[in-house]
């Protein structure tokens, strides 16, 4: 049996993959790979150069290949055709390939806690830009009161809500909330870098970070701090800690991020709906009396951070933290830094530094 060429119409051998007179795979006996290019055999079902799957129907569940007029997956068992619901993988156990909001593929995840976790995803709408998904369950079990479930809810949205509409070169950006199943999620910039906690573990034992490093870093929290609390009703950020703070990789950008017990200041309000952050950093007024967040104990933490960054101790490495002076740690430090943080580390929130601006000055030596 003689086949001709179907570009040049001249003679080629039977089952030849490319013609000899014009090298054009054959498509009478061939298809090229979409993947990787190269040809196979037509009736083929798998590349024989990549594993690619060839004259198939992908399965919008499981990503599986099946014959194209496959009526059920042969992997997953689901139907190949109609309006598809993901499979409920559970809280923070999505897999890698994942698809959520028939936009968002997931590639790994990144963190998680007890609500939810943060995953690496890809924006199908975007050209494949890489995002970072947050993810929280909207059935999560607790010993929590329906006051407080509903409140640690609101939180999540208020999160979106807050990233999408303020601008600041040190928050990250949010682009998209959703709900899904049984989650709750939303888009956000993907941030390559470091959290803060994790520069620390990874200094050498007895090593302290530049002190000038550690000053950048301050101003550039004291201002973002100073940009929130600032807005027309005041945001008070509540969990200021290394761990949720990001150098951006190949800089000393910092980016702040997980916005998720973050509030509006409620002037007259003597008590938090819901008391949150992180021991150790939590300021005194709210551990001894269970005060309202305020300017005062967003200052406190950034203090307490600064220490632990210029000084290497650890506040929640004993039940009851423990500021020793700055300069008995440290002596590279400046004696106005050190008097700045212990101003911003005072117990009465009276005679502690009122604001972030006024702790920055301080640092600068003003």
């Amino acid at each position: 049996m003689v086949m001709r060429c179907s570009g040049c119409n001249q003679m080629v051998r039977p089952g030849a993959r490319y013609c000899h007179s014009c090298g054009a795979p054959e498509s009478a006996h061939v298809v090229m790979c979409s993947a990787c290019g190269a040809p196979g055999r037509k009736g083929a079902h798998f590349c024989i150069s990549c594993g690619h799957g060839l004259n198939t129907a992908t399965c919008p569940l499981c990503y599986h290949p099946n014959g194209l007029m496959a009526k059920f997956c042969i992997h997953c068992g689901k139907p190949m055709v109609g309006k598809l619901v993901r499979p409920d993988y559970g809280i923070g156990k999505l897999p890698a390939s994942a698809l959520l909001a028939d936009r968002y593929e997931i590639i790994g995840k990144i963190a998680d806690g007890g609500m939810g976790a943060v995953y690496q995803a890809s924006d199908r709408h975007n050209d494949g830009r890489q995002i970072a998904v947050k993810e929280m369950g909207l059935d999560f079990i607790g010993n929590l009161t329906p006051k407080e479930r509903d409140e640690i809810r609101n939180m999540f949205e208020r999160e979106y809500y807050l990233l999408h509409r303020l601008d600041h070169p040190n928050l990250v950006q949010a682009y998209h909330y959703f709900e899904e199943q049984d989650g709750a999620y939303f888009a956000m910039e993907y941030l390559y870098g470091r959290t803060l906690e994790e520069v620390i573990s990874g200094l050498p034992p007895g090593q302290l970070l530049p002190v000038n490093c550690v000053l950048s870093w301050g101003k550039q929290l004291a201002d973002v701090m100073d940009y929130l609390h600032k807005r027309m009703v005041p945001i008070i950020y509540r969990d200021l800690k290394p761990n949720n703070i990001i150098e951006l990789a190949g800089t000393r950008v910092l980016k702040l991020v997980d916005f998720g017990v973050a509030r509006f200041y409620k002037p007259g309000k003597r008590t938090d709906t819901l008391r949150v952050g992180t021991e150790g950093y939590l300021a005194p007024e709210i551990i001894d009396k269970n005060a309202q967040t305020s300017q005062e104990t967003d200052v406190y933490a950034l203090g307490v951070v600064l220490h632990q960054l210029l000084t290497g101790l650890d506040p929640t490495s004993s039940p009851v933290p423990y500021f020793p002076p700055v300069r008995s740690r440290n002596p590279n430090v400046p004696a106005h830094v050190a008097q700045a943080i212990k101003h911003a580390l005072h117990r009465c929130p009276e005679k502690r530094t009122r604001t972030a601006a006024q702790f920055a000055q301080e640092l600068s030596g003003v």
